[in-house]
C-alpha cells in the first residue's frame, strides 16, 4: 500500500508532470529541427529550380545573340562579296580596254620591226 500512496502523492505527480514536460520539450525540439531541415531542403530545391531557370534563360539569350551575330556577319560577308565582285567586274572592264591597246601597240611594234628588218 505504501507504493500506491507514494504513486498517488503530489511528489510523484510533479515528477510525472516534469517527465511529461521534458518529453514534450524534446518533441518540440525534434519538431523544430525536422521543420528547419525540411525548410532548408525545400529552399535548396527552390534555389536549384531558380538557378536552372536562370541558366536556361541565359542559354536562350546567348543562342539568340549568337544567331543574330551570325546573321549579321553573313549579311556583311554577302555585302563584301558583292562589292568584291563588282570591283572585279570593273577591273575586268578596265583591263579589257587596256589589253586591246596593249595588243595593238605590240602588233605595231612587231610590224615596224618586220618592215625595217632586212631578210
Amino acid at each position: 500500500m505504501d507504493k500506491d500512496i507514494k504513486n498517488n502523492s503530489p511528489l510523484a505527480a510533479i515528477e510525472k508532470i516534469k517527465k511529461t514536460e521534458e518529453q514534450a520539450q524534446k518533441d518540440i525540439q525534434d519538431a523544430h529541427e525536422n521543420t528547419t531541415q525540411m525548410i532548408m531542403e525545400e529552399a535548396q530545391k527552390e534555389a536549384e529550380k531558380i538557378n536552372e531557370k536562370i541558366i536556361t534563360d541565359a542559354k536562350k539569350k546567348a543562342a539568340g545573340k549568337k544567331d543574330s551575330m551570325i546573321k549579321q556577319a553573313s549579311k556583311e560577308a554577302d555585302k563584301i562579296k558583292k562589292e568584291a565582285s563588282n570591283e572585279a567586274l570593273d577591273l575586268r572592264k578596265r583591263t579589257e580596254g587596256l589589253k586591246k591597246q596593249s595588243i595593238k601597240k605590240t602588233a605595231e611594234k612587231i610590224k615596224r620591226y618586220l618592215e625595217n628588218r632586212e631578210i
